[in-house]
């Protein structure tokens, strides 16, 4: 098994010691400005099949869902960007807006958002099903493919 790599960028992940950008971070999986917006501070965490039910394996707030496998350049670079674009969206929508009102950029924020934090939460989470790496950096900004998280991605 390879070094540790950022799931964004595939850049090999340094100790978070060393504060390069490519230093590895603790993403948070949901920023303080969704945090505070949601009623539940707390998600639980199951795995399990139809056949034999599902198995609680945490309940942790969630601002202790983070992800350790995002290097810092990406963390605070283009991911601090997005969520600093979706935070008023997000808020429109709370407020009952609704995403048809959006412009197109506005929808490919909410988009990518949400893409981003599927793949962020799915490296926190105890499931066996990731996002594979390969869709997560279609999110990135200098992806030469567009962004791909689909049914087949999620293995």
């Amino acid at each position: 098994m390879g070094p540790d790599r950022c799931i964004f960028c595939n850049v090999v992940l340094d100790a978070s010691q060393k504060n390069l950008p490519s230093s590895r971070t603790e993403e948070h999986v949901f920023a303080r400005w969704f945090r505070g917006a949601v009623v539940n501070d707390k998600m639980k965490m199951f795995t399990g099949t139809v056949r034999q039910g599902a198995v609680l394996h945490r309940h942790p707030p969630l601002e202790r869902l983070v992800n350790k496998t995002v290097c810092r350049k990406c963390n605070n670079g283009w991911m601090a960007t997005l969520e600093e674009s979706v935070a008023p969206l997000f808020q429109r929508l709370i407020a009952g807006e609704t995403a048809d009102k959006f412009s197109n950029a506005e929808v490919e924020f909410l988009a990518r958002w949400t893409g981003k934090t599927a793949a962020v939460l799915s490296y926190a989470t105890p499931q066996r099903a990731r996002v594979p790496r390969y869709a997560s950096r279609t999110l990135h900004p200098g992806s030469t493919s567009p962004p791909k998280i689909d049914r087949k991605s999620v293995v």
